[in-house]
């Protein structure tokens, strides 16, 4: 199984991925039930870390790296289903593609397995395949492009595949000392920056 980090700390399972996707639900006055969505989505990440041996950077870390309006980067976390069957290999979109598109031809080598997260080189996006891509060939992506993407542009994935984040402010500035030697740093909740 493939390893994560979060500023220098093994990321431990379970990771939550959480679409966030804000939608507004109201009733009729016949009680019909009618939703809408603003189109709008960011990926939310909740993980706990390895039990930290160095208490005293991993306090430093937490104080100073994560300050409020800080973003960093990382790489995206991804399935061990995807890990286990995803190739490296130079992909592209094969065509320009305007905001708010779901399919997408991509032409290149490596492969891109069915729910693996990727970006477009010209923006921080994160987006998530239906299907998978072996080469050449098209998927929906999810959610629908945020802003063009021209044609030749460079797809990232697997461990090219960069989350753009910054820490929820209700996280703890800290850590937690167990047992004198080691210590946690409790949940970590990332958002992604779009």
């Amino acid at each position: 199984m493939t390893a994560y980090f979060y500023n220098g700390n093994r990321i431990s399972a379970p990771i939550t991925f959480r679409s966030n996707e804000p939608m507004f639900s109201s009733d009729t006055i016949s009680l019909k039930t009618e939703r809408s969505s603003q189109n709008a989505q960011r990926w939310e990440l909740s993980f706990q870390l390895i039990t930290i041996e160095s208490s005293s950077l991993s306090l430093v870390g937490s104080v100073f790296r994560d300050a409020i309006g800080s973003v960093d980067t990382m790489i995206m976390p991804q399935l061990p289903s995807v890990n286990e069957v995803w190739a490296a290999g130079f992909m592209n979109a094969s065509a320009t593609y305007s905001a708010g598109t779901t399919t997408i031809n991509i032409s290149g080598s490596g492969l891109i397995p069915a729910g693996s997260f990727i970006k477009f080189s010209n923006h921080s996006k994160v987006y998530l395949t239906e299907s998978t891509v072996n080469g050449s060939g098209s998927t929906r992506i999810h959610p629908g492009l945020i802003q063009s993407v021209p044609s030749s542009t460079g797809i990232q994935h697997g461990s090219n595949c960069f989350l753009t984040y910054s820490r929820d402010i209700n996280d703890i500035k800290g850590i937690t000392f167990s047992d004198g030697i080691l210590s946690n740093a409790g949940t970590v909740n990332l958002i992604e920056e779009i």
